[in-house]
């Protein structure tokens, strides 16, 4: 199945189909599953809509940064669900390499679990006071997560990546109803730095980038966007 929504990464808008258009890199589509391929229905129902990811699939954990710090048991949603998946939701603490590479907020680390590539990222905390109704430091915060992101992903050298929305969920404090907007803006600056600096961004040309939305309620306020 083909998500119904395009984000086409930087450039100018279409209003027919509210994309942004890309210039040097791949179109980010706004897809109607998690991570994982599987949706959860209004209903509360889970359903698999897209493949499972394979071993060309990069999959984005945006976790907490206490949280990568310590050990994945415990952890209920959506890092549940990774940690479930990659067999490690009993392990006692991550790898020391995503421990040592991932000590402050925004920082991003790729692991290969098994033949499964997985960046885990410390997302923002918007709840902190630093952030409170100062929402030019929320977007530059979610900007340098998605740039790590997609500097980890390069480091990958795959060619399919799923995200979730960094911060959302119990980091996204006060701003719940602005983050589908900051996330669209935080993307698109994210990608045109990255398409700037990086020597091998040209590879995201070639690339499938997906924004994974889960729940089904979420997909139209992400598309609005």
């Amino acid at each position: 199945p083909k998500p119904t929504q395009e984000l086409n990464l930087p450039g100018q808008v279409d209003d027919t189909h509210t994309q942004l258009q890309a210039k040097q890199s791949g179109v980010i589509l706004v897809a109607p599953w998690g991570v994982l391929g599987k949706r959860r229905s209004a209903g509360g129902q889970d359903r698999q809509t897209a493949p499972e990811p394979d071993a060309n699939t990069v999959i984005v954990d945006p976790a907490g940064l206490a949280f990568l710090q310590g050990s994945p048991a415990g952890a209920g949603g959506a890092a549940g669900a990774i940690y479930r998946w990659l067999g490690i939701i009993s392990q006692p603490h991550f790898p020391d390499e995503v421990k040592d590479a991932v000590k402050e907020e925004m920082q991003a680390k790729l692991h290969v679990y098994g033949k499964y590539p997985v960046i885990h990222v410390a997302a923002p905390d918007l709840r902190d006071l630093v952030y409170d109704n100062q929402p030019d430091e929320v977007l530059e915060a979610l900007t340098i997560a998605y740039r790590n992101t997609f500097v980890e992903f390069l480091a990958s050298k795959k060619t399919r990546l799923r995200m979730l929305p960094i911060s959302s969920g119990i980091f996204c404090g006060e701003y719940r109803e602005q983050l589908p907007e900051f996330t669209a803006k935080a993307l698109k600056r994210a990608l045109e730095e990255t398409v700037a600096t990086h020597p091998s961004a040209g590879h995201l040309k070639a690339c499938e980038l997906e924004l994974c939305l889960y729940k089904e309620e979420e997909l139209a306020t992400y598309e609005a966007a």
